[in-house]
């Protein structure tokens, strides 16, 4: 038997803004390791979830200055 629970978050106008920015900083990631795998694996190379993962953690500073204040 499966159960689930259902929460409701109701955010003041601060944490939306926060949860809003932590949902695009996690597109941007995403984004740059589909491009970031796409073009290695037409090189012929395959990049795991660790490379790109530490690939992305050394250039996100130069490529998203504003990536600091969030996680």
């Amino acid at each position: 038997m499966l159960t689930a629970h259902r929460i409701a978050l109701a955010p003041n106008n601060r944490q939306a803004t926060l949860l809003a920015q932590h949902v695009g900083y996690a597109r941007v990631a995403a984004n740059w390791a589909v491009a970031a795998f796409q073009a290695d694996l037409d090189r012929g190379v395959w990049l795991s979830d660790v490379d790109l993962r530490r690939r992305f953690s050394r250039v996100k500073g130069d490529l998203y200055p504003w990536s600091g204040e969030l996680s």
